[in-house]
């Protein structure tokens, strides 16, 4: 995940949670401020049908019965684990959470995260690997005769958003920080076929 499409999630999860809208001025928020967020997963599963140890190639068939050969790297762990007819299954997850708090004094600010996991030696071979991008802007004027709001980046960037639900500007006052936090991880697991 690059830097760049973290900002561009941003802008876009801006627009979800806020619902492009806003109006000059600034006021105390009497309310909960907006946040919106979703996940969605999707899963593989595909059957081992050939596996080549010394040249760690390995064939698998998915469930629409297409086959697929590959070199296993020598990053993976635990090959000799593997047998014909074990289900590799992979799982891809995303989420966005978008959030609207007070300010804290902090500035805005774009940070990434990453993690990887992989099993014990000994164990089927399985891996975890995962990706946050969190941004945060600051909201600089709101205009709520047009429902737009301007966001100023870690960069120093203005972006103009159009807020689709102008109810959720109610409790969204000038110099309020929004963070928006996209995740993603990819699951890799090799399970014995019961």
């Amino acid at each position: 995940m690059a830097t760049i499409r973290g900002h561009c999630v941003a802008a876009l999860l801006c627009t979800l949670a806020l619902g492009t809208g806003c109006a000059t001025g600034s006021k105390e928020a009497a309310g909960p401020q907006p946040k919106y967020q979703d996940t969605r997963t999707t899963v593989a599963t595909a059957t081992v049908t050939a596996l080549d140890l010394g040249t760690r190639m390995v064939t698998i068939r998915s469930a629409d019965g297409e086959s697929y050969t590959f070199r296993a790297s020598d990053e993976v762990r635990n090959l000799g684990q593997v047998r014909v007819g074990d289900q590799v299954k992979v799982e891809y997850t995303e989420s966005i959470v978008v959030d609207v708090r007070k300010s804290d004094g902090t500035a805005p600010d774009a940070a990434v995260v990453t993690s990887v996991d992989r099993a014990p030696a000994g164990a089927k071979p399985a891996g975890v690997v995962g990706q946050s991008t969190t941004v945060s802007a600051a909201i600089v004027a709101i205009d709520r005769s047009t429902n737009r709001v301007t966001l100023k980046g870690p960069s120093g960037n203005l972006r103009v958003l159009q807020v689709k639900d102008p109810k959720k500007l109610e409790d969204v006052a000038v110099g309020d920080i929004v963070y928006v936090t996209y995740t993603e991880a990819l699951a890799i697991s090799v399970e014995e076929l019961k």
